[in-house]
């Protein structure tokens, strides 16, 4: 009996406590939050709140014989208890303890083809015992892109900027046919003439090959280019112009896990779809181009501690289900 005197004010206190702490981190940003539940003060109060739930077991006899209230008082010790490990300080712990080198949160940037083990840190740089790879990077939109063709008689079109599309003109103009797509668009003499190739080296440089087939006329080949403006053609009645998409949907990356020299996964990433390896989050965070390509910035995070923290939260809200329902049900049945 003197222990529940002494215990039951102490809980109150700890749960008021909380109710503060978490009210006050809700208003002062996710940076200073984290830093705030993550201090030195905090961690032993985590550490004084997780032994006192402990010990509610001992004291009260009712979540020793009551399963229901078992299962709540167990999800909560899980929830606080991931929440722990998968705090700073408890990576830390955990590094100590079994010789481990982890990281809470990190970032990367990768080009197309690239590969590295190793993630940059507001502290340094940590090493992953495995690879990320990047194979691909793209950006999808709502809109599609197109081409924008220019006649001396004034004429504009536009067609779909996909390949074997096939447009037929008015007033005799001909008939325009999407013939190629190139990455990396370049071109060498073969045989003493120009012809353009998909070139594997380093670099990007996208186009199409069209073809216009003016009415009783031979075909005509001609290229458009995604970084480059409206241009004239030797010789030609008519200008071609690349017209990008504007309304992102989407950006995407295609990533690879290389473990011990291995490909052991193969996923495409999104801002809210990541991937999961080796206890860590890989997201898409940032996207651009250059004269190589697309590079694609993934965010890293740790997921330790996450499942017990789920696991945790289904118990309780079971518990919670178990407890009150047939007390509602019961309720609802004398009001009728």
């Amino acid at each position: 009996m003197n222990i529940r005197r002494f215990s039951n004010p102490v809980i109150l206190l700890f749960l008021t406590a909380l109710t503060v702490f978490s009210v006050f981190g809700a208003f002062i940003g996710a940076g200073r939050a984290g830093r705030f539940f993550n201090s030195t003060p905090l961690a032993l109060f985590w550490c004084l709140l997780f032994v006192f739930f402990i010990t509610g077991f001992f004291v009260y006899a009712s979540l020793r014989k009551n399963l229901v209230l078992m299962t709540i008082h167990a999800g909560c010790i899980l929830v606080l208890a991931g929440g722990m490990a998968g705090s700073a300080k408890g990576r830390l712990l955990f590094d100590r303890l079994f010789d481990e080198h982890s990281f809470t949160r990190g970032a990367m940037s990768l080009h197309r083809g690239q590969s590295s083990h190793r993630v940059s840190l507001e502290t340094g740089i940590a090493e992953m015992p495995f690879a990320i790879r990047l194979k691909d990077a793209f950006i999808e939109y709502y809109d599609t892109p197109s081409f924008h063709l220019n006649f001396r008689n004034g004429s504009h079109f536009d067609i779909p900027a996909e390949v074997g599309q096939i447009v037929v003109l008015p007033d005799g103009l001909g008939i325009v046919e999407v013939v190629k797509a190139y990455q990396n668009f370049k071109m060498k003499q073969v045989n003493g003439r120009m012809t353009p190739y998909e070139s594997a080296e380093p670099g990007s440089n996208p186009a199409y090959e069209l073809t216009l087939t003016p009415d009783g006329k031979a075909a005509e080949t001609f290229y458009v280019f995604e970084r480059l403006g409206m241009h004239a053609m030797s010789g030609r009645d008519y200008r071609a112009e690349y017209v990008a998409p504007r309304m992102v949907k989407d950006y995407k990356s295609i990533l690879q896990v290389i473990d011990k020299g291995e490909v052991v996964r193969e996923t495409t990433i999104e801002v809210n779809k990541p991937l999961y390896y080796g206890g860590y989050h890989f997201y898409q965070n940032t996207f651009a181009y250059d004269d190589t390509g697309p590079i694609s910035g993934i965010s890293i995070t740790s997921v330790r501690g996450v499942w017990a923290v789920f696991v945790g939260y289904a118990m309780v809200f079971i518990g919670l289900v178990l407890r009150f329902w047939p007390k509602l049900l019961k309720g609802w049945g004398n009001d009728d």
